[in-house]
């Protein structure tokens, strides 16, 4: 009998007799209907071997069975009966299956009837409604024995068999490929993918009295996805969206009230718990396991284990061995063999429990028992012993069990200060840490990578700490060092890893072959995903949208499948992709001069961590968290934002700038830099919400009374600011070889038309600084996406003066606007740089907020800025908000002359804001017209030559700027600004034929 199992041990189970009659009987029917209409005779051979086979198995006579299997898979394969044989290999693997329970023997059977195995292919619609059940016995049978992850090959088989040959949207598909698939996702951690086909399954079952139980379970599977996606109050709207669905007293109402229970326990809500896991136990009661197609005692045994865990936070020792007791005990009678993430994930609860009860010995050996139950080799000969994190596979019992052990190693210090302890919590850590590499590098969507980055990051800020708490014992500079990678590796992860699967692709002899079918697969998902955007901003009908979000799943998946197998060929350059490799202090001192420093930021939940590398060595500084960090850094960029409005409070506006600027210097910097020390530049990798923190507007001291803004302590007095997204990632951009020469402008026209504000000197500034002959600038009606995705990669300097707009809520959807060619305009997506090569040394974004889009505390912002270097430029020079366009000139005049001088790109800017303030009125003297420009990435000078007569533009240019800052009681402004959804919508009409 069969059950699809789901995420953790509340997982809805399916009714099995319905998938048994299907596959026992309406199958097969099918099959042998169509075969027998293609080969009537050779049929009845066939149809008779198999009689035999099946019948000799069951009589327990497995040679003589063997042989009449094989005379009829030589058969069917002989008389290309495709249909035949898939009917054949299903009926001799079920019974292997569900009458000897030999399921590992079923699985290599039914693997048998794949086309890659079989050398027949499906050709009839029977063909491949015959191909689609075998996929799903193949599928369910890999699940039931514990190995989900190899069921998604055939899950997704069967659903592409439906989808794209059989074109069958019914119940049955809905239940047994949608739904099962979408709890295998679940597991997984592709939360994206699993929520579109578990909103598919409910659009098909919809209202009918027949569907009500099936919908009430879909809806538990979502809650259960929504939970483990950290949404708990989508959860809970779920389970009980499913108990208005679910008859009175069925195992559907029982499994809903037990993931109640267990989404309330996180939410401190005992009494909740309590009363809902009582009521489920209550109803489960009343059936016998034997008897129902409901895996009973597992739903039971989670249930009493939740039970457990509320008693052990109460205190009530006695309560809790009990219901441990009795949650294992329901366990064992569904399962028996303890080797299966069930009991993983049991025994991690259990040990859960004894630490709270302070039962220390208890809780190790239970969390080793949760190891030993997924991880077979694991056979620890004493309670200090740890896996081996070779035998790691995508399985997040395995980092929920080391998790466990680091916080008991940790609690056994606090009873007994023995260095050995703290020791075993940082190995405990650092296979956490493989643990995780595992998981992300199986999922597809980026999204479910973020996700579980931003899931690891409290556990790095608890590694953190443990390798500072050695140090601080010891004095032994490798922990330090050891704080330092774990803080590397929670930084631009999947940025990095885009950067090292270039490299690997050329190291590893990936074909040009190979990587254009993937390109053309990458472009497929974009354009999925960029429909699916569009529809959604433009209120498309429901059904609209879903059928747009299951093309970007189709395409998902077909990218992903191609990956697999790229990874498989070129075992090279899986490892090489994934090696994750942090430089040491020795490679990333070599990036810095004398008077350089390197500061690392890590805003944890409890400290707030900053690493400061320079010539002389590491010092890692745990300072006090400060107080509504983000908050302040959000209030006080929106101090410096605000003053550019005409109508603001200005002097207001002031005071709480100049207050909360010298609070956040002392609180940020003061601690980690001496300016006595006179360091001239500072490269800084901010972290969460500093990440939108403009540093060099900070203030070194209290603004006296009457002090004009050009005379302000600015921190960009003192010192040259750049910023990365990680040291790694500078140590990678620093050894990248310097590609394309001259100078590619873009400005299209902007008249104050259309939504976007007129500019009126970007060209103009465009054209003094592309007077040599490798240079080029499209103005206009040329500045369309499709000459930039033809030029970009030919050029050593990218200048786009041009205007921008970030999506904070998807930050992928950010855009820079281009001419459509025709008298409008076009939206390049960050999202679309992700297809390109661009290997420019420099790209300078002249337009308002390419810094800003959506906020990770692990990744960053993924914002037009990151976009660009994960296209491949060595350096971006990006905005933090809108800009007016006169100060934007004038400054990058500055900026432009100082990097033909020569010198380094943070130099460069330092030189040309400073330049802007001294020549600054005190009313443009604002932070907000100089300090939202930051540099990104690499700061090596430019390769340039430039004739005499270049610097003679300048001089005129800069003459002609000039005027614009002394004009009397005016205050330059931006422009007015549309909402960006309004532009998007309305005065960006998308146009596919610009797409590429």
């Amino acid at each position: 009998m069969l059950s699809m199992k789901g995420y953790d041990n509340a997982y809805i189970g399916n009714c099995r007799w319905v998938v048994g009659i299907l596959l026992w009987c309406w199958l097969p029917a099918v099959a042998w209907t169509t075969t027998e209409n293609t080969h009537p005779a050779d049929s009845l051979s066939l149809q008779a071997l198999q009689n035999k086979a099946v019948a000799a198995l069951l009589r327990d006579q497995p040679d003589s069975s063997s042989t009449y299997y094989q005379q009829a898979r030589t058969l069917a394969t002989a008389q290309r009966d495709f249909s035949g044989l898939i009917t054949l290999v299903k009926a001799y693997g079920r019974v292997y299956r569900d009458q000897r329970n030999e399921p590992e023997k079923a699985i290599g059977i039914f693997y048998q009837g794949l086309p890659d195995s079989s050398l027949l292919t499906p050709q009839s619609a029977a063909d491949w409604e015959a191909l689609a059940g075998l996929c799903v016995n193949l599928a369910y049978t890999l699940d039931k024995a514990g190995k989900f992850n190899a069921s998604v090959m055939p899950y997704e088989m069967a659903l592409y068999s439906y989808d794209n040959h059989l074109h069958e949207e019914s119940p049955y598909v809905a239940l047994y490929v949608y739904r099962a698939l979408a709890n295998v996702y679940t597991r997984l951690g592709e939360y994206q993918a699993a929520e579109t086909l578990l909103l598919r399954t409910l659009k098909v079952l919809g209202t009918a009295p027949a569907s009500k139980n099936y919908a009430a379970e879909t809806c538990s599977d979502l809650g259960l996805l929504y939970e483990a996606w950290g949404q708990p109050l989508s959860a809970i709207e779920k389970y009980r969206a499913g108990l208005l669905l679910a008859s009175p007293g069925s195992v559907s109402e029982a499994i809903l009230h037990a993931n109640l229970a267990k989404v309330y326990y996180p939410q401190g809500t005992l009494e909740d718990v309590t009363g809902e896991s009582v009521q489920a136990i209550l109803i489960l009661q009343q059936y016998d396991p034997a008897q129902s197609y409901y895996d009973v005692n597992l739903y039971t045994s989670t249930c009493f284990e939740l039970l457990a865990r509320v008693t052990s936070v109460q205190g009530s020792e006695e309560a809790t061995l009990t219901y441990l007791d009795s949650a294992y005990q329901r366990l064992a009678c569904e399962y028996g063999d303890e080797n299966r993430r069930e009991f993983g994930k049991f025994y991690c609860r259990a040990g859960e429990a004894y630490l709270r009860l302070g039962y220390l010995a208890q809780a190790q050996a239970a969390f080793q028992q949760a190891l030993q139950a997924v991880l077979y080799g694991y056979t620890p000969q004493d309670l200090a012993a740890l896996p081996e994190a070779a035998a790691f596979y995508a399985e997040n019992t395995i980092l929920e069990a080391l998790s466990g052990m680091a916080e008991l190693y940790q609690t056994a210090y606090q009873q007994q200060p023995v260095q050995a302890f703290l020791n075993l919590a940082l190995q405990c850590h650092e296979l956490i840490y493989t643990s995780e590499q595992a998981l992300r590098r199986d999922y597809r969507y980026d999204s479910s990578k973020l996700f579980n980055l931003e899931e690891s990051r409290e556990r790095s800020e608890k590694a953190i700490g443990l390798a500072y708490q050695l140090h601080q014992l010891t004095g032994q500079a490798s922990y330090l060092y050891q704080a330092f990678v774990f803080a590397e590796r929670n930084r631009s992860s999947l940025l990095r890893e885009a950067f090292a699967a270039d490299q690997a692709a050329v190291l590893a002899g990936v074909s040009q072959a190979e990587l254009q079918r993937e390109k053309v697969l990458q472009v497929s998902v974009s354009e999925a995903e960029e429909m699916c955007f569009h529809l959604r901003e433009e209120g498309a009908a429901a059904d609209r949208i879903q059928q747009a979000e299951q093309e970007v799943l189709k395409t998902r998946d077909a990218l992903g499948r191609w990956i697999a197998t790229l990874e498989t060929k070129h075992p090279r350059y899986y490892q090489l992709k994934y090696a994750d490799r942090v430089p040491s202090l020795a490679e990333l001192q070599t990036l810095l001069g004398k008077k350089q420093r390197l500061l690392e930021y890590f805003v944890g939940q409890q400290a707030l961590y900053v690493f400061a590398l320079d010539k002389q060595g590491l010092q890692l500084h745990a300072l006090p968290l400060p107080d509504n960090l983000t908050q302040r850094v959000i209030h006080w960029r929106q101090s410096i934002e605000d003053y550019q409005q005409a109508a603001s409070d200005h002097t207001a506006l002031l005071r709480y700038y100049q207050d909360e600027g010298y609070q956040l210097y002392l609180e940020l910097v003061a601690p980690v830099v001496k300016l006595t020390d006179k360091p001239r530049e500072l490269l800084i990798i901010p972290s969460g919400i500093l990440d939108l923190l403009p540093f060099d507007a900070l203030l070194t001291q209290a603004v006296a009374p009457g002090t004009n803004l050009p005379q302000y302590p600015y921190l960009l007095q003192q010192v040259a600011v750049s910023y990365s997204y990680s040291a790694s990632l500078q140590w990678s951009l620093a050894h990248l070889p310097r590609e394309g020469a001259g100078v590619l402008g873009f400005a299209p026209t902007f008249n104050g038309q259309h939504g976007w504000p007129a500019l009126s000197c970007s060209a103009a500034l465009l054209g003094q600084f592309t007077m040599d002959a490798a240079d080029r600038i499209c103005l206009g009606q040329e500045a369309t996406i499709t000459a930039f995705q033809t030029l970009a990669q030919q050029y050593q300097v990218l200048h786009l003066a041009t205007h921008a707009q970030a999506n904070p809520d998807e930050g992928d959807f950010s855009f820079i606007v281009f001419s459509d060619g025709r008298g409008g305009y076009d939206s390049l997506f960050a999202k679309d740089l992700y297809l390109l090569h661009i290997a420019a040394e420099l790209v300078i974004l002249s337009a308002c907020e390419t810094a800003l889009g959506t906020l990770y505390n692990s990744e960053g912002v993924i914002s037009l800025a990151r976009a660009f270097h994960y296209a491949g430029a060595r350096s971006v020079l990006t905005t933090l908000w809108r800009i007016n366009e006169n100060a934007n000139c004038d400054l990058m005049a500055h900026f432009y002359a100082a990097l033909y001088e020569g010198e380094s790109k943070t130099t460069a800017l330092h030189q040309a804001k400073l330049a802007y303030l001294n020549d600054a009125d005190p009313r443009a003297a604002h932070p907000v017209y100089w300090a939202g420009f930051q540099l990104l990435g690499n700061p090596r000078p430019l390769r340039t030559s430039r004739p005499w007569y270049a610097w003679l533009g300048v001089v005129v240019l800069l003459l002609g700027l000039g005027g614009w800052r002394w004009r009397k009681n005016e205050i330059p402004a931006p422009g007015g600004r549309v909402s960006w959804k309004k532009m998007l919508s309305l005065k960006i009409p998308w146009s596919k034929e610009n797409k590429t």
